[in-house]
């Protein structure tokens, strides 16, 4: 699941200086300026970008490998105390849920950040469980309660594969979702895209 490749590692440096309301600026953005979006609020937007090259890449065959040491930094930096690790990947989560958007920005498919967001779920949560603090559904409700979660779409990618096996992430996310009849739609008539046949590996 993680690889160790040629990464940065994580400093205080790196550490996301952006808050939740401005993602969600970024997002009113991205509904007005599709075609022009690389030409508004690009600090932000690059400091996001430049702090997820520090959770995960690609190699050449297109496997996403996430970066074990710092993923480790983090939850040590915040079992000492220092939240700010923790709120920068927090954010960069709430960023690929609510705000990315693939009509402008067509480098990860739904099913990729579905990926990346899951893991980095279980990583926010392996951080308090660290810091042996009460776990809760708070953090996974966010892939339930948003308007892009348009028609379930993150409860299929994780039911189909039994949430890429990380158990903090199906917990939690199992006490928040409730089958309804856009998932019944969902499953009838909207053509998912491209899934991989080894999600923990290839998209």
């Amino acid at each position: 699941m993680f690889s160790c490749v040629a990464q940065k590692k994580i400093t205080t440096n790196d550490l996301l200086s952006i808050t939740e309301k401005d993602l969600m600026e970024i997002d009113s953005l991205n509904k007005i300026n599709v075609y022009y979006y690389d030409k508004v609020n690009t600090t932000n937007v690059k400091s996001i970008t430049t702090f997820g090259k520090l959770i995960w890449s690609r190699k050449k065959n297109g496997e996403i490998n996430f970066n074990k040491k710092n993923l480790k930094t983090i939850a040590r930096e915040y079992v000492k105390g220092n939240d700010k690790f923790f709120s920068s990947l927090e954010l960069y989560l709430i960023y690929l849920i609510y705000v990315y958007n693939s009509n402008h920005q067509n480098y990860l498919s739904f099913a990729e950040r579905a990926y990346i967001g899951g893991h980095i779920t279980e990583n926010l949560y392996n951080c308090k469980h660290k810091a042996n603090e009460p776990l809760n559904s708070s953090i996974a409700s966010r892939f339930i309660h948003n308007l892009k979660n348009h028609k379930n779409r993150f409860n299929r990618e994780f039911e189909n594969y039994n949430y890429y096996g990380l158990k903090f992430l199906k917990k939690y996310y199992l006490q928040e979702y409730s089958p309804n009849d856009n998932d019944f739609y969902y499953k009838k008539h909207i053509k998912r895209e491209g899934r991989p046949s080894k999600p923990n590996r290839v998209f």
